[in-house]
């Protein structure tokens, strides 16, 4: 849970005054102003990725995030617009897409979450909201990484459980023994049907990116997490990135 805290910034971007500057009260527990959250935000979301990457202790390479860059480190993608009950039930960090009235969207990380308010970080510095006020800049996209198994493809979400590489299927059936459904004499389908059921997902039997991210769980209890809003002083700045690795070749 630690790591979602220390999601680092981008190094490559300008601070402006509002990134670098504290809020007036935000010292002494009072709320930040939505509006210089902002001012301090991320213009690009390949940025706010790199930066999220870093509470999984995995660099991004070269490349498209979403595709060469986060599958070369074991990563992939997903997007929600589910909003609060989503980024709860997720329960790691992520980008949220803010903006105001009629301005060009800006890209945060959500990094704390609680029900009092939540706290977001840019480039250099955390930032806590009302839920009221993260309400007021967000309409509910939520984005975040997860870790894939071993031999995970894109198609393994949309095949039936036979179908499934076998190191993935192995995988799959050790998680879900942890999670106490390991008796093989059931069909794999009627037991990811039961862990689903169980973590409150949407039950089909099929190993969709939410599942695969409740399964992993058990796998890495280290995962990032949501922190308690609270937990988190608004005025900290971020830590700063590792150096940036190179993709391995194809």
């Amino acid at each position: 849970a630690a790591a979602a805290s220390a999601v680092a910034a981008s190094a490559s971007a300008p601070a402006s005054a509002a990134a670098t500057g504290v809020a007036a009260g935000a010292a002494d527990g009072r709320l930040d102003d939505p509006a210089m959250l902002l001012a301090a935000a991320w213009a690009d979301e390949a940025s706010a990725w790199r930066a999220l990457a870093t509470a999984w202790k995995t660099p991004l390479g070269e490349g498209e995030v979403c595709g060469r860059a986060a599958a070369a480190a074991g990563l992939a993608c997903f997007r929600t617009r589910g909003g609060l009950a989503a980024a709860r039930q997720l329960d790691r960090p992520g980008l949220v897409l803010l903006r105001q009235r009629d301005e060009a969207p800006v890209v945060a990380l959500l990094v704390a979450l609680d029900e009092r308010g939540a706290t977001l970080q840019t480039q250099g510095r955390h930032w806590k909201l009302s839920l009221a006020g993260l309400a007021s800049v967000w309409k509910g996209d939520f984005a975040t990484l997860w870790r894939t198994p071993p031999g995970w493809r894109e198609f393994s979400a949309a095949a039936s459980a036979p179908a499934l590489p076998a190191s993935t299927r192995a995988w799959v059936n050790q998680r879900l023994a942890d999670a106490g459904l390991g008796d093989a004499t059931q069909p794999m389908r009627d037991r990811i049907w039961a862990f689903q059921v169980a973590q409150g997902l949407p039950p089909d039997g099929r190993l969709g990116p939410l599942t695969m991210m409740q399964l992993g769980r058990s796998a890495d209890p280290a995962e990032p997490a949501l922190r308690a809003a609270a937990a988190v002083p608004s005025a900290t700045a971020a830590a700063p990135p590792p150096a940036m690795a190179a993709a391995p070749s194809p």
